[in-house]
Order: C-alpha cells, then sequence, then structure tokens
C-alpha cells in the first residue's frame, strides 16, 4: 500500500492500519498506554509507525470547546502535513472537533476522515463539511461511527 494516514487515539487499529499503509502517524495522550502499544508496535516490528505521545494541555475531564487559541500541541503539529497529502484520518481521541476541523484540507480528494463516537456530539454533529459523501455509518447499539470521503 502507498497509503498514508493519521489516527487520534491509539490502540488495536494502530496495529490493523500499520499493516495496510505505507506510513501511519499515530497520536496518543495518556503515557501508561502509549507505553503498552509502543511495545506492541515493537513487537510486530512496525516500522512504519510514527507514534508520538502527546500530553493534554488540559484536564481529560474537561469538556471540549468549541476552538482553542493557541492550538494544543495534541493538534497543532498537524499544520506541518501539507494539504492534500494524507489518505485518511481518524478521529477517536481528544479535542476531537478541532482534530477534524485541523484535518479536513490534509486529507486527499478520494481520501476519508472516520470519527467514532458520534453520540459525542448532541447538536449539530461532527464539522465535516455537507459535501464529503457518508459513505458507511455503523453502530453497536451504544457507540456511532460514520466514515466520510472526500469528494472536491
Amino acid at each position: 500500500m502507498e497509503m498514508t494516514g493519521v489516527e487520534f487515539g491509539s490502540g488495536r487499529s494502530t496495529h490493523w492500519f500499520a499493516k495496510r499503509l505505507k506510513q501511519l502517524i499515530s497520536i496518543e495522550h495518556v503515557a501508561e498506554w502509549y507505553a503498552v502499544v509502543q511495545q506492541q508496535i515493537a513487537s510486530k516490528s512496525l516500522t512504519n509507525v510514527d507514534y508520538r505521545l502527546i500530553p493534554l494541555e488540559h484536564e481529560e475531564s474537561e469538556p471540549e470547546r468549541e476552538s482553542y487559541f493557541p492550538l494544543p500541541k495534541y493538534v497543532e503539529w498537524l499544520t506541518t502535513i501539507p494539504n492534500e497529502s494524507l489518505d485518511f484520518v481518524l478521529v477517536d481521541g481528544h479535542y476531537r472537533t478541532t482534530c477534524i476541523r485541523s484535518s479536513l484540507q490534509r486529507i486527499k480528494i478520494g481520501g476519508m476522515i472516520v470519527v467514532d463516537d458520534l453520540e459525542l456530539w448532541m447538536k449539530n454533529g461532527p464539522p465535516v463539511p455537507s459535501e464529503w459523501l457518508c459513505v458507511d455509518t455503523s453502530t453497536n447499539g451504544i457507540k456511532t461511527t460514520k466514515i466520510w470521503k472526500r469528494t472536491c
């Protein structure tokens, strides 16, 4: 595969994506969980994963804000990624709305954004442009995940 992706929030998906991508950038904010996943990456010799521990700059229990200034480092690093250079982004970590907004312009036409836990957005849903095509919605009855494809 020649695809490049980003995931906010690591875990089982990290190994799964790494086996299918040329490069995966994975962001984690919990040091203890980072150590567990880092060990899994090493034990599986996954050399295509750029795994980064970036602690939160707010209490984890603090509700997400509509916007942040300056951007938290957890999201700010994304500004170094060129526009339209990513094949997909998975948002399953912290600062979700800000991660989505900061990712959209970096996803290639034809690329996708996967947003987990849609129930976290009570009103209008996540800020994915209406012209992006919803290609999948799945739920286990408690949590919902949606995938959008960038069409223009």
